[in-house]
């Protein structure tokens, strides 16, 4: 993959080369674009055998995750997530349900759902978007006219939404049922991928 910036953050090297590239690239352009924004997974660290890696950036109030997972067998395909939880701890599952309901009916990047724990009665809303290597794959070493890639455009694109998502969906959604926003705390960073994952 062409990568205009010296990646300085390295992805774990257990992953296929595309996903650290991927990686590598998209934490390179959020640093640059949100300074001081950017946080590591503690789960992703203590595991550094796990063919899984990735970090999550908090920027106004929002949090959202970026990983990838390398493939199931050698070879295989490999994924890419991009992720936000919109909403932790929220009472009103039922009101939490229907809002998530209304936007996946809204929205085409993402998929919402709830997760939710029936012991403490509370749920979390989160939104996702997944990528395959396989389709990815096809656009690699593809350029335009105007020098520019269709993977490195998509990676930008797919980074700034999930990050605006992450603001303007928890907000709207806080705003109608009482909850909290994720942080970035050891836990919460944790719960972060948890949730993502689920």
């Amino acid at each position: 993959m062409h990568d205009p910036w010296k990646a300085t953050w390295k992805a774990k090297p257990n992953l296929p080369q595309d996903a650290r590239d991927a990686l590598e690239f998209l934490r390179e352009y959020v640093e640059r674009r949100y300074p001081a924004s950017v946080h590591d997974i503690p789960v992703f660290t203590m595991t550094p055998q796990a063919a899984v890696d990735g970090f999550a950036v908090s920027r106004d109030g929002g949090m959202s995750i970026f990983w990838a997972s390398g493939p199931e067998v050698p070879g295989g395909a490999w994924l890419l997530r991009v992720a936000t939880v919109v909403g932790f701890e929220i009472p009103d599952i039922q009101s939490a349900l229907l809002w998530a309901n209304a936007r996946n009916r809204d929205q085409v990047n993402f998929r919402y759902w709830c997760a939710i724990n029936h012991e403490l009665e509370r749920c979390a809303v989160i939104a996702r978007a997944d990528f395959q290597s396989v389709v990815l794959a096809d656009f690699w070493p593809t350029v335009d006219r105007l020098g520019r890639s269709p993977v490195i455009e998509l990676l930008k694109g797919m980074a700034t939404t999930v990050i605006t998502v992450a603001v303007s969906d928890s907000t709207d959604l806080l705003s109608r049922v009482s909850g909290r926003r994720l942080t970035p705390t050891p836990p919460d960073l944790d719960a972060l991928f948890i949730l993502s994952d689920g």
